[in-house]
Order: C-alpha cells, then sequence, then structure tokens
C-alpha cells in the first residue's frame, strides 16, 4: 500500500512538472509572438513610403487647421457666408471648392489613413520607453487620435464624392435622438464631460509641453511655443464644445449642442466676440504651424 502511495506521488509530481514545462513553453511562445508584432511594427514604421505617407497626413492636418482659423476670421469679421463651418468638415469642405482642391483631398485622405495606421501601432507597440499607467495613457491617447485622424479621413472621402452636407446639422440630429431615449439627458451630460475632460487633457499637453513625447529629436524653442499655444488653445474650443453638450442636456435642446463650428459662433456673439475669435484663430495657426514642422520631425519606434 505504501508503495502504491508512493508511485502516486512520483505520479502527480511528474505530472506537475510536465505542466510546468507546458505553461513555460506557451509563455515562451506567447513573449516570442508579441516580440515577433513589435518586430513588425517597428519594421512599417521605418519604410520610407510609409513615412512618406504619414509626413503627408501630418501636413493635411495642419492645412486642415490653417483653414478653420481662416474661416474663423471671416466669422468674426463678418466675411463669412453662413454656410461656412469652422471645423474639420468645414474645412474639407472649403478645400474641395478651390482649384484641383478634389486632387488635394485625395492625397489628404491617403496621408491621414496613414495617420490612423500609425496611431494603431503606436497604441499596439509604441510608447515602450514609458511603463506602467503612463504608457496605458500613451497607448490610449493614440486609439484617440487614430479616431480623430479616421474621422477626419472620412470627412476629406466625403467632400470628393460631393456627401459632406453639414455636420452640425447630422450631430444635432443625433443629440435630439439621444435625448429622446430614457437617461439620454444623463447621456449626452456625461459625453460633455468626456469631452470637456479632453479639452483639459490638450490645455495640461500644451503646458507641460507633453506633445515632445511625438517629436524626433529636439526642435527649435519657438516650434515649442506653437506647440503650446496652439494644444492650449484646441484644449480652450474642446471644452466649450463640452460646455455646449452639457448645457444641451439641462435645457433638452439639441440645438445647443454643437461642434466646434457652434462653439466659435457662440463666442463671437459675446462681448468683445469677433477680437477673441481673432485671438482663437491665431492660436490654431499656431496648431496649423506646429504640425507643419511635426510633419517632418514626427517619432517613429525604431527597429533594432
Amino acid at each position: 500500500m505504501s508503495d502504491l502511495t508512493d508511485k502516486s506521488k512520483d505520479v502527480a509530481d511528474q505530472a506537475q512538472d510536465v505542466a510546468d514545462k507546458a505553461e513555460n513553453v506557451a509563455h515562451k511562445a506567447g513573449d516570442a509572438h508579441s516580440e515577433t508584432a513589435e518586430k513588425a511594427g517597428e519594421v512599417i514604421q521605418q519604410n520610407p513610403v510609409y513615412r512618406g505617407f504619414v509626413t503627408v497626413g501630418l501636413l493635411a492636418y495642419g492645412v486642415v487647421h490653417l483653414v478653420i482659423a481662416f474661416i474663423c476670421v471671416q466669422i468674426a469679421w463678418g466675411g463669412g457666408t453662413s454656410g461656412q463651418e469652422a471645423s474639420n468638415s468645414g474645412a474639407t469642405q472649403q478645400i474641395a471648392q478651390q482649384p484641383f482642391g478634389y486632387v488635394v483631398l485625395i492625397v489628404c485622405a491617403v496621408g491621414l489613413a496613414a495617420l490612423v495606421v500609425w496611431q494603431l501601432i503606436e497604441a499596439a507597440i509604441g510608447n515602450q520607453q514609458y511603463s506602467g499607467a503612463k504608457r496605458l495613457f500613451k497607448r490610449i491617447a493614440s486609439v484617440g487620435r487614430s479616431a480623430v485622424y479616421a474621422f477626419l479621413c472620412a470627412s476629406a472621402v466625403q467632400a470628393v464624392a460631393g456627401a459632406g452636407g453639414d455636420s452640425e446639422e447630422k450631430q444635432e440630429s443625433m443629440v435630439g435622438q439621444v435625448l429622446g431615449m430614457p437617461g439620454g439627458v444623463v447621456i449626452i451630460a456625461l459625453a460633455g464631460v468626456v469631452i470637456a475632460a479632453v479639452g483639459v487633457g490638450q490645455i495640461v499637453s500644451g503646458v507641460k509641453k507633453a506633445f515632445e513625447d511625438d517629436l524626433d529629436g529636439g526642435v527649435a524653442l519657438w516650434v515649442k511655443r506653437l506647440g503650446q499655444i496652439g494644444y492650449i488653445t484646441k484644449g480652450v474650443a474642446i471644452i466649450f464644445v463640452g460646455g455646449l453638450f452639457m448645457w444641451s442636456s439641462i435645457t433638452h435642446d439639441p440645438e445647443a449642442a454643437g461642434g466646434t463650428n457652434s462653439a466659435l459662433r457662440t463666442l463671437v456673439d459675446q462681448p468683445f466676440g469677433p477680437s477673441l475669435l481673432t485671438v482663437m484663430a491665431l492660436g490654431i495657426v499656431a496648431f496649423g504651424c506646429f504640425c507643419l514642422v511635426w510633419a517632418f520631425n514626427a517619432r517613429h519606434e525604431k527597429a533594432d
């Protein structure tokens, strides 16, 4: 009986040993798979064609902000028509109306699509110089950026197809539908809080110069100042948008919830509104110019 017990223990020990070895092999396989994926992502980011598309995309992103600033100035001083939107969609529509505008938009759409891929790679394997919560935050931020670039890419494609339409009206319609749902008021209010929080994050990035993490190598001080002014200005505008959403939830008025265009048009109706909107436009110009420099100094993960 004792011999049988000892043999049972030996079998159990051997089984445990096999299980431990199998688990170790599985971990190594998983690590190898992860390392292979990271290497593949790094190689893609070093491809000159891919990096060229990213440069085009960031140039397009900068141009869109410069066009938005131009529309802001027109709105501020009465030169803009009611159909112009000081927003990403409005900017792409404005570009489409220019000579060779559709060609420019097609190039922009391709570049913006490359930005989506770039940020998704960053979300998957990027920011390896960080660890823990900070790296997680950076990866989440990359996912958010990819969504912004995807929306702008879609706007460019819609403008080329002539199906852009009024983005503000579409948004108001969507907000109206949500407000009519059970709990819709809370959903819109929370959306406003989240949008405002994104705006605060932009301001913090500007103040702390966190955007330097996106730059490869050193840049001139004036570039950093452009980035600071641009991010802070964008943050203020986004907070304003979040405030409109929260106000919409309070008043149950879907027309009160608007995007950047509504926020800036609301600003111009305030005392000293045209001057304030002009200052905002200058801040947006700063961000647009920063993007033009960023296009040639974007940081990519380097393959070992």
